[in-house]
């Protein structure tokens, strides 16, 4: 049987007064104890600690490549299922980020980076004409990053506006230059770095909020990849 100490100041002395829990389910840890003050007892149990109760989010952003270079200088946003902004901070020099004090809740984490596109070349157009072709399947992040026209699906649509902007027929893709993603198939979660994308979930794309995030423990190994648009073979090393 679970119990805990309270401590009360009085003056300049410190007592203790022992409360003992009973009757309480396993769950206890994650909802609202409260006590009879003249015997000490728990005496009720409430259904939650959502918005009372502080958890530690913390992780990493790191680029998809073979030596996973730190997302320097990142924003990670931490958002409602509302779309309203709750927090945000900036990963370190390791990629590092960390929220300190988050309510028990779910949310979703956005990104942005300034970071210069790149890394796309022809290795790149052969490998998404090769998943075109069912010869080389891209997964997770990769194949989010090979939908380049933002349509939800891989095809030569985006084969041949790879090869546009890497001979500078095109400047830009409606995907944007970056996209950012959790998780590996096919429990990949990810998300493009522009506004108002269509739900694509054979992409892994779950909303145009962001990544899931459910907040209900000190979670401090949270993994993020990010991969420019396009860098279907993660060559790039953005500085």
């Amino acid at each position: 049987m679970p119990s805990w100490k309270k401590v009360i100041l009085s003056g300049s002395a410190v007592h203790l007064l022992n409360i003992t829990a009973s009757n309480l389910p396993n769950i206890f840890k994650n909802h609202v104890l409260m006590y009879d003050t003249s015997s000490g007892v728990i005496t009720y149990f409430s259904s939650s600690l959502d918005n009372r109760v502080y958890v530690q989010q913390s992780g990493s952003v790191k680029y998809n490549n073979t030596t996973q270079t730190p997302m320097t200088d990142t924003i990670v946003r931490l958002i409602r299922s509302n779309g309203t902004q709750v927090t945000s901070t900036t990963t370190d020099v390791s990629g590092n980020f960390n929220f300190a004090r988050v309510p028990i809740r779910n949310y979703y984490v956005q990104f942005d980076t300034t970071k210069p596109w790149g890394g796309v070349n022809s290795v790149d157009v052969n490998l998404i004409e090769s998943h075109i072709n069912n010869n080389t399947q891209l997964t997770g992040i990769r194949k989010l990053a090979a939908d380049v026209d933002a349509n939800g699906d891989i095809d030569t649509t985006d084969y041949a506006q790879v090869n546009n902007r890497i001979s500078n027929s095109i400047g830009s893709f409606a995907a944007g230059n970056w996209v950012f993603g959790s998780g590996s198939d096919p429990n990949f979660r990810g998300w493009r770095m522009i506004s108002a994308q269509p739900i694509s979930p054979n992409l892994g794309v779950v909303s145009s909020i962001g990544i899931p995030l459910t907040a209900s423990v000190n979670n401090t190994n949270l993994q993020y990849f990010a991969l420019c648009t396009g860098d279907v073979n993660g060559s790039y090393t953005p500085p």
